[in-house]
């Protein structure tokens, strides 16, 4: 099991929202923990960096292109509520990183390598 905190401590180093990006972390971190999800150490490092990139892009007005549902059909039912579960949490993000987020949910679901 990696050691969160210590990629939670690192990421935030670099982050621009090192508050924000905490709380939506463990968010995240509930979320898996609910269903008893553990990522490998690497999966956190590529979430949380992707998470930092999320709240900058939020914070800079920059946001993601508009995305047909149908580009991401592959994706469960159980990744996409744990992802809209999360934007829920901060209601800053747009809601089109869902699907981002569903993206890493799958991958740590074990559905997609």
């Amino acid at each position: 099991m990696p050691d969160l905190q210590k990629l939670i401590d690192e990421q935030c180093l670099k982050s621009q929202h090192p508050e924000e990006f905490k709380t939506l972390v463990t968010a995240i971190n509930n979320e898996l923990n609910n269903d008893g999800l553990e990522p490998s150490e690497i999966q956190w490092v590529i979430l949380l960096n992707h998470v930092d990139e999320m709240l900058t892009r939020n914070h800079n007005e920059e946001y993601l292109p508009e995305m047909e549902a149908t580009l991401f059909a592959e994706l469960t039912d159980k990744s996409l509520e744990m992802a809209v579960n999360i934007i829920k949490s901060n209601q800053k993000l747009a809601e089109n990183e869902k699907y981002l987020l569903a993206v890493h949910m799958e991958n740590i679901l074990g559905n997609i390598n």
